[in-house]
């Protein structure tokens, strides 16, 4: 509804107090209080109304730079490595998902998206987890009000599975209440912009969260597997969905086993009905170094994971990871990460 001065339900009340005024049933500073308060009130009113009817357009001083992730051998291995299935880029844009389920404001985000971004729309929050949890896109941009499902809801099962946590999320919605701030912590969405918003302001979270999400994985795969991993020039017939399910398969089996001190290369081999051999060959083909070097980087990351957590203790963590002795643990811990267990607790602190 469109509001001005003249047209404010509040111009008879006014009227009506004045009027009582002149029969000397109330004081004129009542009178002028009230009728300046009623101006007031209006006039701010009027001015939400126009930043409504801007469709969120209100100035922005941010210069919006496209982002492009080019399909060469590294971001593959990246993609690839964080999903179910092989994933070969076919646009340089990045992919993202959008819920919202007003129609209209839905249709204008993703025309104004679609120049940078390849965009699937959804009005419905289990459509989009569906969706999510099958392509795995760059993003998620979502409205906190979904039918189906909020949009806090959608980001808290997203954040809390370890197959998407790393999907960078941003909400959208009304100003917080302390109810709706509750809500907002409990999504665990990465960012969470007001409405109205400028579109290019937008874009420009968009881009970080994606940069700083293919850095994460990227930084993550080289501790893992070894600086080299992503370095590895491979022929064409390699880059198979084979092999990356085989390279999954090897990390699921150690991560499930990892407090079993035993743990050696013939077991893993023998989980994937292999011979040593044929597995070290064929491990050492598609990351560069011996399967043990693999095997020791998952325990001293899933180390410092269970620390940092701040659920266990140094004296606890060393069991958990299959290394029973807890001065070898914290000499490794050292030697790998430059500072004692103890202080990564800290350090997260």
């Amino acid at each position: 509804m469109k509001y001005s001065i003249t047209t404010s339900p509040l111009v008879p009340v006014i009227m009506a107090i004045t009027l009582i005024y002149q029969l000397n049933f109330i004081p004129l500073f009542i009178v002028g209080g009230f009728s300046i308060y009623c101006i007031y009130f209006y006039i701010i009113l009027i001015q939400k109304e126009k930043n409504l009817s801007k469709g969120y357009t209100h100035k922005s001083i941010s210069k919006y730079t496209p982002i492009q992730i080019i399909a060469n051998q590294e971001e593959t291995k990246i993609d690839s490595l964080f999903c179910k299935k092989s994933h070969k880029r076919k646009s340089v844009k990045p992919t993202v998902l959008l819920a919202d389920s007003n129609i209209d404001f839905r249709s204008y985000l993703e025309t104004r998206l679609s120049d940078h971004f390849i965009v699937k729309s959804f009005g419905n929050g289990l459509e989009a987890l569906t969706y999510i949890k099958e392509e795995y896109p760059d993003i998620v941009v979502c409205d906190t009000m979904l039918h189906g499902m909020y949009g806090s809801e959608l980001s808290s099962r997203l954040k809390t599975s370890c197959e998407t946590s790393i999907i960078p999320i941003i909400l959208y919605g009304s100003y917080l209440n302390g109810r709706q701030r509750n809500t907002r912590e409990t999504s665990l969405a990465d960012v969470f912009i007001n409405t109205p918003f400028h579109i290019e302001d937008l874009k420009i979270e968009m881009n970080v969260l994606i940069k700083n999400s293919r850095f994460l994985r990227k930084s993550f795969l080289q501790k893992v597997f070894g600086e080299q991993f992503l370095k590895i020039e491979e022929e064409e017939d390699t880059l198979s969905e084979k092999n990356y399910i085989f390279i999954n398969l090897v990390k699921d089996f150690i991560l499930k086993n990892i407090d079993q001190e035993s743990l050696t290369i013939d077991e893993v081999a023998s989980e994937l009905c292999m011979s040593r051999t044929t597995f070290f060959n064929k491990w050492k083909s598609l990351t560069g170094e011996a399967p043990k070097y693999f095997i020791y980087r998952v325990r001293m990351e899933k180390a410092r994971e269970l620390l940092e957590s701040g659920k266990y203790s140094v004296n606890v963590v060393p069991e958990l990871i299959g290394l029973r002795n807890l001065k070898n643990f914290r000499n490794k811990y050292k030697e790998y990460f430059g500072i004692t267990p103890s202080e990564s607790i800290t350090k997260k602190q």
